[in-house]
């Protein structure tokens, strides 16, 4: 679009050069000369070759000349000239080809004048070496030279102005800042008829032109300038330079007058190019810097900042809006004196604020920057960060004033206030508080953590990382799990395990955060950890507590059930047992029937002592308490077990000498230390080992009985300890933990009764054990028996049967059990007694009341439905006391007779029982009454 505006111009101008010819070729305007240097300036000197062809396509229509070279030698020469004009102005001054500095000055100078001096000196030889000019070659070259200078005076500036913008902006380069102008159209006509008139004098007045008066063409000029800048002077300095050319057209063109005008025409172009430039330049700049201080209110507000001036020798100080309104006051109100800044300051403040603004002032400080509060017009205080220094010094380079800005922190103050209270009080908290960074570097951690992990200074710890300060089994759970965990949730619950700095183990909940900044990258992770070591501990406890209340319970439940079920099984072998005794009596000394018979007897007493082992783990065997010395007791059952334990295990004894007595039954003990030593013994089985059985006194308190023995029944005192260790295969913590169950064994031909009994015996006679173990080591059994000082006497003496006494006279059998009540009538009329027999308590106290004075004797169960056996005796002693009562019972003869607190029974025997036991029992009472 350039390129074709140009050649279009570039034809117009042509036509309009030959208006003013004063030579053949020659005219004193000569616009293309200005077109061809604007557009090489404008676009670059690679476009010469439009410049060439135009200039060749407009010569060889218009010229005269005959030589058929000429119309492409003129264009060559033109477009090589200013080619080369052109590239000098783009490499000294670039495109804005216009006066400023003194650099772009000379080269506009330079451009303008030498560039057609040349050309013209060169095209005038040419003309007058083809001798188609008559005009002497001086005067040929300078009317050549003053229309090249005459048509870049007036094209080139207009380009500059208008086009050169305009091609930036459309180049895709930034466009030119607007500038403002206003423009006054009562104003531009008034200079457009001055500047019309003052032309018409110069050429109408002939006396005006004999002392040439071109230059009253500057008093518009001037005017124009001031008033318009560069773009009216371009215009103006247009309008000069056509009007004279017109002028000069219709008057004379002698040289003289030329040589006026070229002379005129430079003037107007320096004078008015440059004064508009100034006035353009001067605009541009006051424009410049009420942008600038726009832009500083705009910073300056923006940031609230409050500005203020103290002027050091008449303490003379000025806010501006922002200062003044930071306190609440309006500018008026306040006062340009320092002592009302003085007064506004907090009394607390005021002597640090005067130091450090005395020391800058005195240059022991570069700068003066104080955070301190002031009172506001409504007398509350807020906080000031004020930062200045010195800008002016007089002659003897003393301060003249400070400037600086006031900026409200009070916000920032009070932020900071609250960060602190929360700092304090996460220091003070008892909590573990620690924050790293993600790489685990430590940023802070508090008071209560510092000391735990036996720090003194924060400082130091910062400078570590957690590997540097947790135990390795920490870091890692940190590293692996709760780190990234948190970065990935951006929070972590959980426990973890800490270690102090004795190497305790503290266990902790752990709540970690993760801290990101405004670009979601991760910045801090916190970690908040509470000792919960006492909940630990206390939980532990419960579970403990449960799980031995739960071991009691269940304890107690099996033994109701095996008490229960010796109690019936007891039964029954009463009737297995008393039928064989009375089949045996019955049949001769002969029969074949005798053998059977006492393997049925035999399977029934060992049945019996399977019953009894059940009713010692529930705690019901019969009892018969005797002071005993266990050292004595471990002897003797030592002799007895030396046949039962494997010849590669030795047994050491470690009785410690003198030993308390207890107070036991002694074959019940001695069936403890037989079970125990046994099982020792099997553990060890075929390979060599030890067992070591020791006594020794002990003084329990309840926290070691507690903790040791796991029962809180047992009061604290005197005990005697019996411990059965051994080296055998030991036993595994899950076995370990059922042990005394009943029914529970490891082994393949066990019944699972041995340590039950065991049990029961031990809690029968008031006592406590333990058992510890470990797989591959051994186990030792841990027996704890009540310490006595005194004995009491048997509960009853010695009797001596006699094998062929018989009674006589009516006995009652009361029993819910019909094989009972079968077995023991068979029995008693065996023995030379009359019996009747009852189903239950209340059959029987009807059988009793209707043969009160005839019985001799009741044999009555316990345990029996509607009427139980103790309430029937209490029935029957109250109608008759006179008659025996014999209890028959599965369970012990002490817990018999403990029910029964005003009136004891006369005898009791132990289910199941043989005719002679029976008869035992019965001669002793038959034969008091006698």
């Amino acid at each position: 679009m350039v390129c074709l505006a140009y050649v279009v111009l570039h034809v117009l101008a042509q036509i309009s050069a030959a208006f003013f010819e004063v030579g053949p070729g020659i005219s004193i305007w000569y616009p293309p000369s200005g077109l061809a240097l604007s557009l090489l300036i404008l676009l670059g000197p690679r476009f010469a070759l439009v410049v060439f062809l135009t200039n060749a396509f407009t010569a060889w229509f218009t010229s005269d000349l005959t030589v058929w070279w000429a119309p492409l030698l003129f264009p060559a020469l033109i477009t090589a000239n200013y080619a080369g004009a052109a590239w000098l102005a783009r490499r000294f001054v670039g495109t804005k080809l216009l006066p400023g500095a003194t650099r772009e000055t000379l080269v506009f100078s330079s451009v303008i004048i030498l560039g057609p001096a040349a050309i013209a000196l060169v095209g005038s030889g040419v003309l007058l070496g083809l001798k188609v000019s008559s005009t002497v070659f001086l005067k040929s070259a300078i009317s050549w030279w003053v229309g090249d200078v005459s048509g870049l005076l007036t094209v080139v500036p207009v380009a500059m102005v208008f086009v050169a913008p305009w091609l930036k902006n459309e180049s895709g380069k930034p466009a030119a800042k607007p500038r403002r102008r206003s423009f006054a159209v009562g104003t531009i006509l008034a200079q457009a008829i001055t500047l019309t008139v003052l032309l018409w004098l110069v050429f109408a007045l002939k006396p005006l032109s004999n002392f040439n008066a071109f230059y009253l063409c500057f008093l518009p000029l001037t005017w124009i300038c001031l008033k318009q800048g560069l773009p009216g002077a371009t215009l103006a300095t247009l309008a000069i330079t056509m009007g004279s050319l017109v002028g000069l057209h219709l008057g004379e063109s002698s040289t003289e007058t030329i040589l006026s005008f070229l002379l005129f025409e430079l003037t107007v172009a320096v004078v008015g190019l440059g004064l508009g430039s100034i006035v353009s330049r001067r605009n541009e700049a006051e424009m410049e810097l009420a942008a600038s201080e726009a832009r500083f209110d705009r910073v300056i507000s923006g940031a609230q900042l409050g500005l203020w001036d103290l002027n050091i020798p008449n303490h003379h100080i000025t806010y501006n809006d922002l200062c003044a309104g930071m306190l609440g006051y309006k500018l008026e109100e306040m006062e340009p004196i320092y002592e009302t800044w003085e007064r506004l300051i907090h009394l607390d403040d005021h002597a640090r604020v005067m130091h450090l603004l005395n020391e800058h002032i005195e240059r022991r400080s570069p700068l003066f920057e104080v955070e301190y509060r002031m009172r506001t017009r409504e007398q509350h205080w807020k906080w000031v960060y004020s930062r200045g220094s010195v800008v002016t010094w007089d002659a003897d380079n003393k301060p003249l004033q400070v400037s600086g800005t006031h900026l409200d922190i009070t916000a920032r103050k009070v932020a900071e206030a609250e960060a602190g209270r929360l700092l304090e009080i996460i220091g003070a908290t008892t909590d573990f508080v620690l924050t790293t960074r993600p790489d685990g570097q430590i940023l802070y951690a508090n008071n209560a953590l510092l000391q735990l992990l036996d720090h003194q200074a924060l400082s130091k710890l910062c400078r570590c990382s957690i590997a540097e300060v947790f135990d390795e089994a920490t870091t890692n759970r940190l590293k692996i799990e709760v780190m990234p965990a948190a970065l990935r949730f951006n929070n972590w619950h959980g426990e973890l395990v800490l270690r102090d700095k004795n190497g305790r183990e503290v266990h902790v909940s752990l709540v970690a955060l993760v801290h990101r900044d405004e670009a979601n990258d991760v910045t801090i992770l916190s970690f908040v950890m509470r000792d919960i070591s006492l909940q630990k501990q206390a939980a532990a406890e419960k579970i403990e507590h449960e799980r031995r209340l739960l071991q009691m319970q269940k304890a107690e439940s099996l033994g109701v059930l095996a008490g229960g079920i010796a109690h019936d099984f007891n039964n029954l072998l009463t009737a297995m047992l008393g039928n064989a005794n009375l089949a045996r009596i019955d049949l001769p000394a002969e029969s074949p029937a005798h053998h059977p018979l006492t393997q049925v007897e035999s399977a029934a007493t060992r049945a019996a002592v399977l019953c009894q082992q059940m009713l010692a783990y529930a705690g019901r065997s019969p009892l018969s308490l005797e002071d005993i010395n266990l050292n004595l007791l471990v002897g003797e059952t030592r002799q007895l077990l030396q046949v039962s334990i494997g010849k590669k295990v030795q047994v050491d004894l470690r009785l410690e000498q003198p030993l308390a007595p207890i107070r036991a039954t002694p074959a019940q003990i001695q069936q403890i230390i037989m079970n125990l030593t046994l099982n020792a013994s099997e553990a060890i089985g075929d390979k060599e080992g030890r067992i070591t059985i020791r006594t020794a006194n002990r003084v329990m308190e309840l926290a070691e009985l507690n903790d040791r023995f796991k029962t809180s029944s047992l009061p604290s005192g005197n005990y005697v300890l019996l411990e059965i260790e051994d080296t055998g295969c030991g036993i595994s913590p899950e076995s370990l933990a059922r042990i005394f169950e009943p029914f529970y064994t490891t082994k393949f031909t066990g019944h699972g009764l041995g340590l039950a009994a065991v049990m029961g015996i031990v809690k029968s006679h008031r006592g406590a054990i333990h058992a510890s173990s470990q797989p591959g080591v051994g186990s030792t059994f841990r027996v704890l028996f009540p310490a006595t000082t005194h004995s009491k006497a048997p509960f009853a003496a010695n009797h001596v049967r006699t094998a062929d006494w018989r009674g006589s006279g009516l006995v009652l059998v009361v029993d819910d059990e019909t094989s009972v009540r079968t077995v023991a009538v068979r029995m008693l009329e065996k023995l030379g007694f009359n019996a009747v027999d009852a189903s239950d308590g209340v059959e029987g106290l009807d059988r009793f009341r209707r043969h009160a004075g005839e019985l001799r004797l009741v044999l009555l169960d316990l345990t029996m439905p509607r009427m139980s056996g103790e309430e029937a005796f209490e029935e029957m002693h109250r109608i008759n006391p006179q008659v025996p009562i014999v209890l028959m019972s599965g369970f012990s003869e002490k817990l018999t007779f403990d029910r029964f607190d005003k009136v004891k029974p006369a005898g009791f025997i132990a289910k199941p029982f043989a005719y002679s036991a029976l008869q035992t029992r019965l001669q002793p009472l038959f034969d008091r009454k006698s």
